[in-house]
């Protein structure tokens, strides 16, 4: 998924291998949503009666007694087809092979299945409830979709949006991440689901989206037409790892929009990806462009060229890993420290360690390190 850019094709932004100070991996930074298995792992678990029915027997609320079957705390769920505890109902579905299943709202969407979905609703719960990233059922069965295995399966999927939108959800709802069911499908390059949604969508979604994935082949005039005119959300983020536009800009090389966008609007404090996450600042000097570091450290933007990623990685340290001399030099210039230490993959480097010596800007870095007193 390393295609990047055109007129309606979806951003995958490379993104900067978190686990390792400095390198750029080849971990795409946006992946169309959450990885599958562990999204199918989170949202289903196996009905037994470890899961349910722990605490006292109470009597079942009105909500609760909307319910097919009221399954009463107490007791096993090994015959359940609804579980009702404090966290509200779940639905037990049990398969062709016997298994039986556990869904929650989510789970239920992120599993294509609409039968879920019905005796959810049929116990009372509001299809709009949001988890825990602000994603709604309909957000989820539209991300989620992209990981089907085969056309059947996405087809799933579309009977599940169909049915929400039967159900008059919000279709509008938005994640913490700033993504609505348009928006993903937009970017998953999900043609069906586009256009099913496209009734619904705002100008600021069809901005957001369009800004997100043709920013490669747009113009400064016209990035500035979407987020001021059609107020595009800058900061929404999509993907496995949740790239805003920005970083996008950065990674593809367009200083002049990334550079509009940190001034219009960027959260400057996001920190999109694993493991505490990279700053912008971080991911400029990353994909070496210098003159975007220049304007972060150097404007009112609140950055430190000693400031660490989410796993401790300092600034330099990064730009010596590419063998970046340009970028170092600069750095060095502005305060970066040259001696301290800090744990890649749990082992304790020294800026100097992690010189690449076989190339020549290497032997370049390590005499200007030692030259400004690394050890």
């Amino acid at each position: 998924m390393k295609q990047l850019l055109g007129a309606g094709a979806a951003l995958l932004i490379a993104g900067v291998l978190l686990g390792a100070c400095g390198s750029r991996g080849d971990m795409s930074g946006n992946n169309p949503q959450v990885d599958k298995a562990a999204a199918k792992e989170t949202a289903t678990n196996a009905a037994s009666s470890d899961t349910k029915g722990a605490a006292d027997t109470k009597e079942p609320s009105v909500a609760q007694e909307k319910c097919e079957s009221f399954y009463p705390h107490g007791g096993g769920a090994s015959a359940a087809d609804i579980v009702v505890d404090d966290e509200g109902p779940t639905v037990i579905l049990a398969a062709e092979d016997g298994m039986r299943t556990e869904y929650g709202l989510s789970g239920a969407a992120m599993n294509a299945s609409v039968e879920a979905l019905m005796k959810l609703k049929a116990c009372g719960v509001d299809l709009n409830t949001p988890d825990a990233q602000g994603e709604t059922a309909l957000l989820l069965a539209v991300g989620s979709k992209a990981y089907a295995s085969d056309s059947q399966e996405a087809t799933k999927y579309d009977v599940v949006v169909d049915y929400l939108l039967e159900q008059k959800v919000n279709v509008n709802a938005k994640s913490k991440a700033g993504q609505t069911a348009y928006t993903v499908a937009y970017v998953n390059q999900d043609q069906r689901n586009v256009e099913r949604l496209e009734p619904y969508a705002t100008s600021e979604e069809r901005a957001t989206a369009k800004l997100y994935t043709e920013l490669g082949n747009l113009t400064l005039k016209e990035v500035k037409r979407l987020v001021e005119q059609d107020h595009a959300d800058v900061n929404a983020g999509f993907g496995q790892h949740e790239f805003p536009s920005f970083f996008a800009a950065v990674e593809l090389g367009r200083t002049d929009v990334a550079a509009y966008l940190i001034q219009h609007g960027a959260d400057l404090s996001l920190r999109p990806g694993d493991e505490g996450g990279i700053s912008v600042l971080h991911y400029a000097v990353s994909f070496g462009n210098l003159p975007l570091t220049k304007l972060l450290l150097e404007g009112n933007y609140g950055f430190d060229v000693n400031e660490a990623d989410g796993l401790g990685c300092p600034l330099l340290s990064r730009a010596v890993s590419q063998s970046d001399y340009e970028m170092v030099s600069y750095l060095i210039g502005q305060g970066a420290e040259v001696n301290v230490t800090y744990s890649d993959f749990g082992e304790e480097l020294t800026i100097l360690q992690n010189v690449d010596e076989e190339n020549p800007d290497g032997l370049k870095i390590k005499q200007l390190l030692i030259e400004h007193g690394a050890e």
